[in-house]
C-alpha cells in the first residue's frame, strides 16, 4: 500500500486510543513530564477508517509534542460528534512563532529557536501527517503561543457501525456453533456475573468452568486447558492483570478476554506484554460476547429460524401540503425548494460524503457555485450540513436531488 492509498476496515476505537495512550504515557514518564487523556461524551465502539493511517497521524503528533516539551505535560482529548472524531493534542512545550506555523508542514523545514536543540530526524514528520490527514479527508489545525505550548486539533470522519459479525438477519437466532465442544474458564469474584455468562453460553454448547479468584484459577486452568479465558480485572488480592501474568507464566497460550466496567482500565495496564487478546466492557450484551468469542475462536454460528416478521420500512418522501378552496377545488402545492445539481458533480460529492472527505466536499461545492452547476437552494443546504460535519445529511440531500 502506497502512502496515498487508504485501506478502510472495522476498527475498535477504544482499543486504538488505549494503545496510543499507553505508549505515550510511558514515553512521558521517561522524560519526566505528565501525560493525560480525557474524552468528551461517548466513544463509539466500532468505526470504519484506515487504522494504520490514523494511528500514524496520532503517533506523529504526540511524538512531536513530547519531543518539544521538557516541563509540564502533554494531553490528548477525544471528542465525537456527528460521526466526526476530534483529537486535540496540547503541550506545554516551546511553542511555535506565528510566522513559522505554515512552514512546519513543508518538507525538510526545521524551525530553529535560540536555546532549543535541533531535533533529530528527516524533517518529514509533520509533512507526512498533513498529507495523511488530507488523504483521509480530515482537517488539521494548529494554535500555538511561543514559550507556552501548542495545540494540534485533528478532525476526521469515523463512521460508527455495528461490526459485521453482529449484523445478523432478524429472522435468525444463534443456537450453537460448528465443530468440537469448546471449554471456557470464567474468572470473576462476583458469582452473579459468573452465573450470567454461564446462562448465556451453556445453552449454546459451551462447557463453562468457574473460578472466584485468580489464585484458584491457576491449577484449574493448568488441569483443564480451556480454549479461552474470560477474566475480570477488578478482583481483590490478585487482580485480573496479575492473574493474566501468572497464567501466561505457567504456560497458558490461549485467548484471554479481559472484563471491566471501566473502558479506560481495559487495556492501559498491560499493553505490550501479550497478556490479553481482547476485552469487553461491563455490562455487555450477549451479541457483544458472541462476537468476541467468534473472533477469538474462529467460530461459525448455527442458527434457528425465527418466524417474527421484520418491521415495515417507511420510505422518505418530499413533504407536500394541500390548499383546498371550496369555490375553486383542490390544489396541491409542494413545500420543497427546486434543487438541481449536475449529475457528474452529484456522483463525485456522494463519493466524497461516503468517506467523509470534508475538504474535498468544500472544494467541489465552491467550484460548482462559481460554475453554476448547482442550484443556490441546494448549495445553501449542503453548506449548512458541512458546517455541522453532518455527512449523512449531505448524502441525503444529494440523493434527493435526482
Amino acid at each position: 500500500m502506497t502512502i496515498t492509498q487508504l485501506y478502510r476496515n472495522q476498527v475498535r476505537v477504544s482499543a486504538l486510543i488505549d494503545e496510543i495512550v499507553a505508549m505515550f504515557r510511558l514515553q512521558a514518564q521517561e522524560k519526566g513530564i505528565d501525560f493525560t487523556f480525557t474524552s468528551e461524551g461517548r466513544i463509539p465502539e466500532w468505526v470504519i477508517t484506515d487504522e494504520k493511517r490514523l494511528r500514524q497521524i496520532l503517533i506523529n503528533l504526540l511524538s512531536n509534542a513530547i519531543k518539544f516539551t521538557n516541563h509540564g505535560q502533554v494531553s490528548l482529548n477525544f471528542r465525537y460528534r456527528n460521526q466526526v472524531a476530534e483529537f486535540t493534542i496540547h503541550d506545554t512545550g516551546v511553542g511555535i512563532e506565528e510566522e513559522d506555523i505554515q512552514r512546519i508542514f513543508k518538507p525538510f523545514e526545521r524551525v530553529r529557536k535560540p536555546g532549543v536543540p535541533i531535533a533529530n530526524g528527516t524533517g518529514l514528520g509533520l509533512t507526512i501527517t498533513k498529507l495523511l490527514t488530507d488523504i483521509m479527508g480530515g482537517d488539521l489545525q494548529v494554535v500555538s503561543t511561543p514559550g507556552s505550548g501548542s495545540e494540534f486539533r485533528l478532525s476526521v470522519m469515523l463512521s460508527s457501525i455495528e461490526p459485521l459479525e453482529l449484523v445478523r438477519s432478524p429472522s435468525q437466532i444463534v443456537k450453537g456453533y460448528k465443530g468440537e465442544r469448546r471449554t471456557l474458564l470464567v474468572i470473576d469474584d462476583d458469582p452473579s456475573h459468573r452465573g450470567l455468562i454461564s446462562d448465556m453460553l451453556t445453552p449454546l454448547g459451551f462447557t463453562l468452568l468457574e473460578a472466584p479468584d485468580g489464585i484458584t484459577s491457576l491449577p484449574l486452568a493448568n488441569h483443564s486447558q480451556p480454549d479461552l479465558i474470560l477474566l475480570d480485572i477488578a478482583m481483590p488480592h490478585t487482580d485480573g492483570w496479575q492473574t493474566a501474568r501468572l497464567l501466561r507464566q505457567q504456560g497458558f497460550q490461549g485467548p484471554i478476554v479481559m472484563l471491566s466496567a471501566n473502558a479506560r482500565e481495559s487495556q492501559l495496564n498491560a499493553l505490550g506484554e501479550g497478556l490479553h487478546n481482547d476485552y469487553l466492557i461491563k455490562p455487555f450484551k450477549q451479541g457483544a460476547l458472541l462476537d468476541t468469542l467468534a473472533r477469538q475462536l474462529q467460530l461459525q454460528w448455527q442458527h434457528q429460524a425465527n418466524t417474527l416478521s421484520s418491521a415495515a420500512t417507511v420510505l422518505d418522501r418530499p413533504a407536500t401540503f394541500s390548499l383546498t378552496d371550496s369555490m375553486s377545488g383542490s390544489t396541491t402545492v409542494s413545500t420543497t425548494m427546486p434543487t438541481h445539481i449536475e449529475a457528474s458533480l452529484r456522483e463525485e460529492m456522494l463519493a466524497l460524503a461516503d468517506i467523509g472527505h470534508l475538504s474535498g466536499l468544500r472544494s467541489c461545492l465552491s467550484t460548482a457555485q462559481v460554475d453554476g452547476r448547482i442550484s443556490p437552494s441546494l448549495s445553501e443546504e449542503l453548506e449548512s450540513a458541512l458546517d455541522r460535519f453532518n455527512f449523512h445529511q449531505i448524502s441525503h440531500l444529494l440523493k434527493k436531488s435526482l
